[in-house]
């Protein structure tokens, strides 16, 4: 009946841990899954591979990332690495997935660039997208 308080016992709230509506006063259907420490979701996905790389079996976003929202990526975390402080993870085995902190270092985004193109990994010259033989078609001269 319109304007009665009947309306008002079967009136449903929200859950404070989980978002989900509920009956109040009525136990928790779903229960949420249980958090984990980072360390060991890193370690749950860690696959050692011949080479001596520890690649991981997990979400890449393109690098290896733990967590949900926000997500942070693995490499950053083993570093020990905050966001805002400038700095990078190198890695010295050219590997994008390893998460082996051996063969990671701490450095500027300088530094990256710089090892990038000591190792021919950088897209210059004919390896470029937009590379037109030497010389580009703009700044020939028509004859």
């Amino acid at each position: 009946m319109p304007g009665t308080t009947e309306g008002v016992a079967k009136r449903r709230d929200r859950c404070p841990t989980c978002g989900a509506w509920h009956q109040p006063g009525t136990p928790h259907a779903r229960p949420g899954p249980k958090a984990r420490p980072l360390s060991e979701l890193i370690e749950r996905g860690r696959v050692v591979e011949a080479n001596g790389c520890h690649s991981f079996n997990g979400k890449h976003r393109p690098y290896p990332t733990v967590g949900k929202q926000p997500t942070q990526r693995i490499i950053r975390v083993l570093l020990g690495l905050t966001p805002g402080d400038g700095m990078q993870a190198r890695h010295t085995c050219d590997n994008p997935w390893c998460i082996n902190p051996e063969h990671l270092i701490v450095g500027t985004s300088r530094e990256n660039h710089a090892d990038m193109v000591e190792r021919g990994r950088s897209n210059t010259g004919e390896r470029h997208w937009n590379w037109q033989g030497g010389v580009s078609k703009r700044w020939q001269r028509k004859q």
